[in-house]
C-alpha cells in the first residue's frame, strides 16, 4: 500500500461506494510481471479516490490512477479517458461504479479489459485511454439523430420489439432501465434518449394508431422488471409512478395521459374500430386493474367487475383479439404461492365485466400469454415454479393441458404467424434443461432446443414479416437478439 493508492478510512462523498477503498482484482501478465493493475473501490466519486484501476510498473512500489470514465472528471491529471457510449452522451455522466472483473493479456501487459454492472471497458495502451466495445460507436444520422450500433454487449433487458406498421425501417424496444430506444433503418444503428419519454425508468409496451401515421402509445413505469423474481418476490417498491404516455411524431415527443392513479403500467391496447379521432384504449395498470379511454386517453374508467377474486389486480398483459374479445393475464405474489387471482381473464363487452377462462387450474406465477390471430378459443399461457409450463387451450378455455415443461420458470409461447404449427416457448431466470428457446414444428408435439444461443434469458419472440428466416428475442439482460427461426 504504497504511494499513489487510496489509504483512506471515511468516504468523503455521499456517493462513494463506501468508507474503504477495499481492492477487488488484482492483474498482471506473464509477459511482463513487474506491470500490476488493481482495481479500487472509491471513497469519493470524483477523484482522487474514485472506483478506478491503478498501475504499477515497478510490481507495486508506487501507482498511479489510469480510468476516468465520467465526462464530468476534468481536472489536469483526472480527465475523463473513455470513450463516451449512448448512455453517457444523453445523460452527461457516467455512473463510474465498482469493477465487476478485471483480465490482463498473458502477452501484452498493455490489453486490458474490465466490466462494471453495465459497461465492458478495454484499453489497449495500458490505460492511457479506454474504449466501450459494448456499442459501436456513435454518429449523428442525416436527420439529426443521434445514433448508435448494437454489437450485442449491450447488459440490459428488453420487453417487446416492435416494428412501425407504416415505415418498416422504424424499429422500437421498451427497455428496462434505458427506457427507450428508436432506429431509422431496420434496427442495423439505435437512437437512445431516456429523457424524452414521461416515466424514465421503463418502458413496458407500445400500441399504434392504426391509420394515423406517427402516433403511438406506451406503457411506463420507474418500477423496473415486472414480471420478474425481483418483482414478484417484493424485492423492488412496485408502488412506483407510472402510466401511459402518448407520442404523434414516432416517438420524438411524448406527453402524459391522465389515468386515475400514476402506477406501474405494462400493457396498453387501442382498438382499430373505435373512432380515428377519439379511440378506445385499455391499460392494465399494476396493483390497479384495467382502465378504459373512450377518448384517446381524455379520461379513464376502471373496469374490474370481475377481475381477479384476490383483490390485488397485477395485471400484466392486454390482448384484444380483432374478432373483439378483450383478454388480461394476471400474475400472483410470491412467496404467497396462492392461485387466487392468478389467470386469464375474458371479457365480451368491451371490459365492463370479466369471466375467468383458467379455473382450477395450478399456476402462482404467470408471466405471458398469446392469442391466435385467427381464432380466440386457441390460447397459450406460461407459468412458472408451481407445475410450471406452458399450457394451451383450444375451447375458449374449458379445457387445458399442459403442452411442454423445459424449466421451472417460463415466460412465454409464442406461435409463428408464417408457419402454421410452429410454436416457440421461452425459458427466463434460470434457462430450460437445454436452453432458454425452444420450437415446436408439429403444434406442440415435440419440441428442438435452440443450443447456440449467445445468451440464456429469453423472453419474448418477435417477428419481421418480411424475413421469416429469422426471428426476435427479446432478453432479461442481454438487449435484442437477431436470431434464426430454426435450431
Amino acid at each position: 500500500m504504497n504511494a499513489g493508492l487510496n489509504r483512506e478510512t471515511k468516504r468523503t462523498s455521499e456517493f462513494a461506494n463506501g468508507d474503504l477503498p477495499q481492492y477487488l482484482h488484482l492483474a498482471a501478465s506473464d509477459k511482463l510481471p513487474t506491470r500490476v493493475y488493481v482495481s479500487g473501490r472509491g471513497t469519493s466519486y470524483f477523484p482522487p479516490n474514485h472506483c478506478t484501476i491503478y498501475r504499477s510498473d515497478d510490481a507495486g512500489e508506487t501507482w498511479r490512477a489510469t480510468f476516468f470514465s465520467d465526462p464530468r472528471f476534468n481536472k489536469p491529471g483526472m480527465m475523463c479517458n473513455v470513450v463516451l457510449d449512448c448512455q453517457t452522451v444523453v445523460s452527461g455522466n457516467r455512473d463510474q461504479d465498482v469493477t465487476r472483473n478485471l483480465e490482463v493479456s498473458a502477452s501484452n501487459p498493455d490489453v486490458v479489459a474490465m466490466s462494471h454492472g453495465r459497461w465492458y471497458f478495454l484499453t489497449t495502451d495500458g490505460g492511457a485511454t479506454w474504449k466501450s466495445p459494448h456499442e459501436g460507436g456513435g454518429k449523428t444520422d442525416a436527420d439529426g439523430h443521434r445514433v448508435w450500433r448494437n454489437n450485442g454487449w449491450v447488459v440490459t433487458s428488453t420487453w417487446n420489439y416492435y416494428i412501425d406498421p407504416f415505415d418498416s425501417q422504424r424499429r422500437y424496444l421498451c427497455y428496462t432501465d434505458m427506457g427507450f430506444a428508436r432506429s431509422f433503418d431496420g434496427g442495423h444503428m439505435w437512437e437512445w434518449d431516456q429523457k424524452i419519454i414521461p416515466w424514465k425508468n421503463t418502458t413496458y409496451a407500445l400500441a399504434f394508431d392504426p391509420e394515423v401515421k406517427g402516433r403511438l402509445w406506451g406503457a411506463f413505469s420507474n418500477v423496473h422488471d415486472i414480471p420478474n423474481e425481483n418483482a414478484i418476490y417484493g424485492k423492488v417498491n412496485i408502488n412506483r409512478t407510472g402510466g401511459v404516455g402518448v407520442s404523434d411524431d414516432y416517438g420524438n415527443t411524448w406527453r402524459k395521459l391522465s389515468l386515475p392513479v400514476e402506477r406501474a403500467t405494462l400493457s396498453v391496447v387501442v382498438d382499430p374500430h373505435s373512432p380515428k379521432e377519439k379511440r378506445t384504449l385499455y391499460a392494465s395498470v399494476f396493483g390497479s386493474g384495467v382502465y378504459r379511454s373512450d377518448d384517446g386517453g381524455g379520461t379513464w374508467q376502471l373496469k374490474n367487475t370481475g377481475l381477479d377474486e384476490s383483490g390485488m389486480y397485477r395485471c400484466l398483459k392486454l390482448v384484444l383479439h380483432k374478432d373483439g374479445t378483450l383478454f388480461n393475464l394476471t400474475t400472483g405474489k410470491r412467496p404467497k404461492g396462492s392461485t387466487a387471482g392468478v389467470g386469464l381473464y375474458r371479457s365480451t363487452d368491451k371490459g365492463e365485466t370479466w369471466q375467468k377462462i383458467s379455473t382450477g387450474q395450478p399456476w402462482t406465477w404467470v408471466k405471458d400469454f398469446s392469442v391466435d390471430t385467427e381464432d380466440s378459443r386457441i390460447i397459450l399461457v406460461a407459468a412458472s415454479r408451481e407445475k410450471g409450463g406452458l399450457y394451451r387451450t383450444l375451447d375458449g378455455g374449458k379445457n387445458w393441458n399442459l403442452l411442454v415443461s423445459k424449466a421451472s420458470e417460463h415466460f412465454g409461447g409464442y406461435f409463428h404467424p408464417a408457419h402454421k404449427g410452429w410454436i416457440y416457448l421461452t425459458c427466463c431466470e434460470g434457462g430450460g434443461k437445454e436452453s432458454g428457446l425452444y420450437l415446436s414444428r408439429d403444434d406442440g408435439q415435440t419440441w428442438e432446443p435452440f443450443r447456440d444461443l449467445p445468451f440464456g434469458n429469453i423472453q419474448r419472440v418477435a417477428f419481421d414479416p418480411a424475413d421469416p428466416d429469422h426471428i426476435i428475442l427479446t432478453t432479461f439482460g442481454s438487449s435484442a437478439i437477431w436470431a434464426p427461426s430454426i435450431p
